[in-house]
């Protein structure tokens, strides 16, 4: 294969208002680098925390477009790196976010290092993992 990737672009959120998702996103701390709104029957933002680009997506015709609004958003979960689990466990509990996890949790996935992590609820139900790794 020629195209070998480079690292992650972007990942791609469906969201029912991409007004409310932009909020959502900026509490978090992600900035808006790119709106546009009505663009092929959609409205897009670009929002961006220290590399890490997520597309939102607001189909203004869900039923033409083939996007529609999902019950569980299109994808599992993405993972979002951080360096003290146990404090932004403790700030998005006083964010009254919901969780999609019980607690912090360990996961064997990365062994023979460590790994701590929880997941919260996006707007559009879409899991947000914030992770530590530990070496």
């Amino acid at each position: 294969m020629n195209c070998k990737p480079k690292g992650l672009a972007h990942i791609g959120v469906p969201c029912r208002d991409i007004d409310e998702s932009l909020a959502f996103y900026a509490e978090l701390g992600f900035e808006p680098i790119n709106i546009k709104r009505g663009i092929n029957n959609n409205n897009v933002a670009f929002v961006e925390n220290n590399g890490c680009r997520i597309e939102l997506v607001e189909s203004l015709n869900p039923d033409k477009n083939g996007v529609g609004v999902r019950i569980d958003g299109c994808i599992d979960h993405f993972a979002l790196m951080c360096d003290d689990i146990e404090a932004a466990y403790a700030e998005c509990v006083e964010a009254g976010y919901s969780f999609a996890s019980d607690g912090i949790c360990s996961a064997k996935a990365w062994e023979p290092k460590a790994c701590k992590f929880f997941m919260i609820k996006g707007p559009n139900n879409e899991k947000i993992e914030f992770t530590k790794i530990f070496d």
